[in-house]
């Protein structure tokens, strides 16, 4: 989710790259969008509550546009 509270999806897999872990996400339209596990983008993990929040840049999700981001195309 979100740090709003929007839900995102739901986490399917956590891949382990030479660069850093990768989350991947099953977002509900079924796309699965792969986000860098690192803390600009997943800054809080909740084990106990089953709870991710993401903040990743524009144009990981699926149907994002730039007024909903806050990002500009460029």
């Amino acid at each position: 989710m979100r740090p709003d509270g929007t839900p995102v999806g739901d986490v399917v897999d956590l891949l382990s790259m030479p660069a850093q872990d990768v989350l991947v996400v099953k977002e509900p339209g079924g796309h699965r969008a792969m986000i860098p596990f690192v803390e600009d983008f997943v800054p809080e993990v909740d084990l106990d509550a089953r709870r991710v929040i993401v903040t990743p840049p524009y144009g990981l999700l699926a149907g994002e546009t730039p007024e909903e981001t806050g990002e500009t195309h460029g």
